[in-house]
């Protein structure tokens, strides 16, 4: 056989080779992102800036109508003595911890939502009673001069009043980011949740200090401070309050900074604050819903699994 005629047999047979290998050998086929994916872990703690409720002490009678304390006279007691705080002064909710899942959507990368829980200690209402009597409690005469010298005595009596309780709030929430990335990101969007409360109760307490000051005349030689005075009574009383559902909408908006640009951990680690004005709607065992704005801080951390 010439060569010039064993080159197209050649050609003919490794033609009809790699095709048959096709036909028998599959095709790999990409298999496409779920629309919805498992992307992110927030973990987080910060603190909630609140108003104290309306509480009056008809309110805590009724919170707490097995109190010996309570059922004292108050008549002649002024209201919020002695640095204590009514209305709608600011408070803070206290031991705040949040834990989010991020999740992304296949074809809208810079939306998330978040879905988790966050809880922290609600001081919902404090109140204070109080009075100061002060009275000559021995005098003394200089024996050289024949001057008079006052010990005064000073009684401040004291009831304080809270109510408190544990929120556990089950969120969502859906944001927008900026460029994903990007090392340093923005995000704001809008979230609910629904919370119930736990270990709610109400504390009333009883104090009653004395004080010693020396006068001559009308004018005071030594000055009292608080560090003056000693404790000569103290009573405190506990009372379990049924627990609640409350609901709450908020915008979340933070700043987001990726830790590495390259390491194969620390660029999936970022850390993060938020910020969250809030809109609650929640009650007492002894109100119905109402409406109250708090202002939610966060710092943390994001775990990034999937981009």
């Amino acid at each position: 056989m010439k060569f010039g005629s064993i080159v197209p047999c050649l050609l003919l047979w490794v033609s009809t080779f790699n095709f048959a290998q096709a036909q028998t050998e599959p095709v790999p086929v990409s298999k496409p992102k779920s629309r919805l994916y498992l992307s992110d872990l927030y973990i987080q703690s910060g603190i909630v800036h609140q108003g104290l409720s309306q509480m009056s002490l008809a309110d805590y009678r009724q919170l707490a109508p097995q109190s010996t304390l309570l059922k004292d006279d108050f008549t002649s007691l002024q209201q919020n003595s002695f640095g204590g705080y009514r209305g709608y002064q600011r408070q803070m909710g206290t031991g705040l911890f949040s834990m989010l899942a991020g999740i992304n959507f296949a074809n809208k990368p810079n939306w998330q939502m978040r879905v988790g829980f966050t809880t922290f200690r609600d001081d919902v209402g404090y109140e204070s009673y109080g009075k100061s009597i002060t009275k000559t409690y021995d005098t003394l005469v200089s024996a050289q001069t024949g001057r008079q010298y006052f010990m005064d005595s000073t009684q401040r009596t004291s009831y304080s009043m809270s109510h408190s309780r544990r929120q556990m709030r089950l969120e969502a929430s859906l944001v927008y980011r900026t460029d994903p990335e990007r090392r340093w990101g923005f995000y704001a969007g809008l979230g609910a949740s629904v919370f119930f409360t736990l270990n709610s109760q109400t504390d009333i307490t009883y104090n009653q200090f004395t004080g010693f000051q020396e006068r001559s005349g009308n004018l005071y030689i030594s000055r009292l401070d608080n560090n003056d005075f000693r404790r000569d009574i103290f009573k405190s009383e506990s009372f379990r309050n049924k627990n609640t559902v409350g609901y709450t909408f908020f915008a979340p908006i933070g700043i987001d900074f990726r830790v590495g640009k390259k390491h194969s951990v620390w660029s999936r680690v970022h850390f993060l604050y938020e910020m969250r004005p809030t809109l609650v709607l929640s009650k007492t065992s002894l109100t119905d819903l109402r409406g109250n704005l708090n202002f939610q801080q966060n710092m943390g951390l994001r775990f990034v699994f999937s981009k």
